[in-house]
């Protein structure tokens, strides 16, 4: 996640998947260029199931996976929107309710790694910055940014 803008009005946080966004393409473009070479090979059943799979799996994964999201902190609320092709998902909440930001961890039982998300603690419990969990510090990152801007506009 990249920080957009950071003033003593607002904080303006956004991730944009392009990398992600990209391979899918890629993988698209190799779907389609595989059916073509089956097809041009006479290989009608697989070149219709494979046509099918991407058809119906592609579009689908493309809608669902790949998500831009942005977080505006101001002095009044803490706006969440995630946006996919397909909608819109958008959470407030008030800053004053925010105790601080910290990361959530999770690992399934027989994973050797560890993935992190970034959340805002308050009284009604977490809320998740975005959907997904990552490995690496990028969730310690963000939590850190927050907390030091929500710590300047609180005075402490």
């Amino acid at each position: 996640m990249k920080v957009i803008e950071n003033t003593a009005e607002q904080l303006v946080l956004s991730q944009t998947p392009w990398v992600l966004g990209i391979l899918m393409s890629i993988v698209s473009l190799g779907a389609i260029g595989t059916v073509l070479v089956l097809l041009y090979h006479r290989q009608w059943l697989l070149g219709a199931f494979i046509a099918g799979v991407s058809v119906l799996v592609l579009p689908i994964a493309v809608l669902l996976v790949v998500q831009r999201t942005q977080i505006v902190v101001t002095p009044e609320n803490v706006s969440i929107q995630s946006q996919n092709l397909a909608r819109v998902f958008k959470t407030d909440v008030a800053t004053q309710t925010i105790k601080r930001a910290s990361v959530e961890r999770f690992r399934q039982e027989g994973d050797v790694i560890t993935t992190f998300r970034p959340v805002l603690v308050t009284p009604d419990g977490d809320v998740p910055l975005r959907k997904g969990f990552q490995n690496g510090n990028g969730a310690q990152d963000i939590a850190d940014i927050i907390n030091t801007w929500l710590d300047a506009h609180r005075g402490g």
